[in-house]
């Protein structure tokens, strides 16, 4: 707002006027994605439960997930591996939405040429545990806590760089997104490891 307030001030040449406007729709478009996020956890909030499909194969879904973020693993010269499976019925677009943010976590946190896994593996008959494993600088224990807090960040190190911005909401929606399915969301970091994500019950 100041930057375009700034340019309207005073007769400006076209082409400064038209570098303001370039600039916006960034920006813009960051602030409508976070007015989304709190509104989908305001729905969360208020007791807002997944629309179950058929059982589907959880691996199926991460590894669409892992295809979509291709170029940003490629940047950070990371790898990732899905391993283990489970059929269950799952709100398929929240799901890939949860491991997305997960994935996105830990691509920014993950140290370079390193391997990433989201593990997939039964816990129970009535749970499935879906983790996030990467390499790098560990969480604070008395950080862990707080990790699925809105706008919470860890700490200085694993704060993301201009190259990959990010509002802090990322984990809380996955926090989220596990309630409506029935779980939880844990997190462990120890000797430069850290796995993050939910569990998941079938009703």
């Amino acid at each position: 707002m100041g930057q375009t307030e700034l340019a309207l001030s005073r007769e400006r040449p076209a082409a400064e006027l038209r570098e303001v406007l370039a600039s916006n729709p960034e920006e813009l478009q960051r602030l409508s994605t976070m007015v989304n996020d709190m509104l989908f956890l305001s729905q969360a909030d208020r007791g807002a439960v997944a629309r179950r499909g058929q059982r589907v194969s959880l691996a199926a879904l991460a590894q669409q997930v892992v295809e979509f973020h291709e170029g940003a693993l490629e940047d950070a010269e990371l790898r990732v591996l899905v391993q283990g499976d489970a059929l269950l019925p799952v709100d398929e677009s929240l799901f890939k939405r949860a491991a997305s943010n997960l994935l996105c976590n830990a691509t920014r946190s993950a140290s370079r040429g390193s391997t990433v896994v989201i593990g997939i593996a039964r816990e129970s008959d009535r749970q499935v545990r879906v983790g996030v494993r990467n390499e790098g600088p560990a969480i604070a224990e008395q950080a862990l806590p707080r990790l699925f807090d809105r706008f919470f960040r860890a700490d200085e190190s694993r704060r993301c760089d201009e190259a990959q911005p990010h509002h802090g909401l990322g984990l809380a929606i996955a926090a989220a997104i596990a309630r409506m399915h029935a779980g939880r969301t844990v997190a462990e970091s120890s000797a430069g490891v850290t796995r993050v994500g939910p569990t998941l019950a079938p009703t």
